[in-house]
């Protein structure tokens, strides 16, 4: 009998816990990545001014109804990075770039690999509170850059996890 009244609670419990939303995966060709977004994201450029220019970013962005913002983007360099860069200084100075558009301070900061192409993730608490997890990558002549912004952030949950560990390279068009 204690066995039924277990599986019977068990299953109470169960059906009160929401079900996980079905994510969408989301296929750039022409950016040559793939990721999975809560839903479709809404696409954009923006044109961003670096040392050697003027460079489009494309830009795919999704908020969920948790004020959770999920944005990857990618740009294309006219040259291939060479062997000879110090990618360490590289992404270094672009998280100097990054506290500079948006104060905060750094948490964690982490060598990343992507197939064998250098990356880096840095975690950003605002003043708010809020929390804002970037991973940027070179590969090739291809800059990544994956962020996910949580307002009220306590840990880092699945939902976060997901997307940023779903990005894929893909064969460009």
């Amino acid at each position: 009998m204690k066995l039924l009244a277990t599986a019977v609670l068990l299953l109470l419990a169960y059906s009160f816990v929401p079900a996980q939303k079905h994510w969408e995966e989301f296929v750039s060709a022409e950016g040559g990545f793939s990721v999975l977004m809560p839903e479709q994201p809404t696409p954009s450029s923006v044109n961003v001014d670096t040392s050697k220019g003027t460079k489009e970013s494309r830009t795919f962005s999704y908020s969920d109804q948790d004020l959770t913002d999920y944005l990857v983007a990618y740009s294309k360099y006219r040259e291939e990075r060479s062997k000879d860069v110090d990618y360490d200084e590289l992404f270094d100075k672009i998280q100097k770039g990054i506290l500079i558009a948006e104060p905060g301070t750094v948490r964690t900061k982490i060598a990343l690999d992507l197939d064998g192409n250098p990356g880096r993730e840095i975690m950003i608490e605002h003043d708010d509170g809020s929390v804002k997890i970037h991973r940027f990558y070179f590969v090739g002549e291809y800059f990544y850059q994956l962020s996910v912004e949580v307002k009220k952030f306590a840990c880092r949950d699945d939902r976060t996890e997901r997307f940023l560990n779903s990005f894929k390279l893909v064969a460009k068009r």
